[in-house]
């Protein structure tokens, strides 16, 4: 939980910072202790990130590397602050 409240504390105190928009799901951190927590994924979509494939990159194993990233409505939403 601890990790989640990092993310979203880095997004909001810099919401132009393009690396506090994504996280990568392969990193190891993510899997640890974020992907480990029952509901994750509902909570990130709550808060308003959405999972999508990052275009021709493929991880070991054949899977597509995937992102959580700030919808484009919330980028919008956090740039007024």
């Amino acid at each position: 939980m601890d990790t989640l409240c990092k993310y979203l504390d880095n997004l909001l105190s810099d919401p132009g910072e393009e690396k506090f928009r994504k996280i990568r799901k392969s990193n190891r951190v993510f899997q640890e202790k974020v992907a480990a927590c029952e509901g994750h994924d509902l909570f990130l979509e709550a808060v308003g990130f959405e999972t999508q494939d990052i275009d021709g990159q493929v991880r070991r194993g054949g899977k597509k590397t995937s992102v959580v990233e700030v919808s484009r409505l919330e980028r919008k939403l956090l740039k007024k602050k």
